[in-house]
């Protein structure tokens, strides 16, 4: 069986995606027994990629170093943690 990917190739739906997810995964962490702890390992991980992302989409901070950013550390790191939230919480 094919594994499931739910990560968005295109920056744009990564973006929605991971507002969806962390906005309701934090609203209902009670009810879909969501550990305070993974969420708080999301935290981080979701302002840098906030962040990088909203420097990339302005062509006055875009910069090589954000777009590196962007590409590798953020997306990298908070991609395993939303998956990680996924996982436990709709699969």
């Amino acid at each position: 069986m094919k594994k499931k990917d739910y990560m968005p190739e295109k920056d744009g739906d990564f973006d929605i995606l991971q507002n969806n997810v962390y906005s309701a995964a934090t609203a209902d962490a009670a009810k879909w027994l969501i550990p305070q702890g993974l969420l708080t390992a999301l935290n981080v991980p979701q302002l840098r990629w906030i962040s990088a992302y909203a420097n990339c989409c302005n062509p006055a901070t875009r910069t090589p170093a954000v777009t590196r950013e962007k590409n590798d550390g953020s997306v990298s790191f908070h991609e395993s943690k939303l998956c990680e939230v996924i996982i436990k919480t709709i699969n």
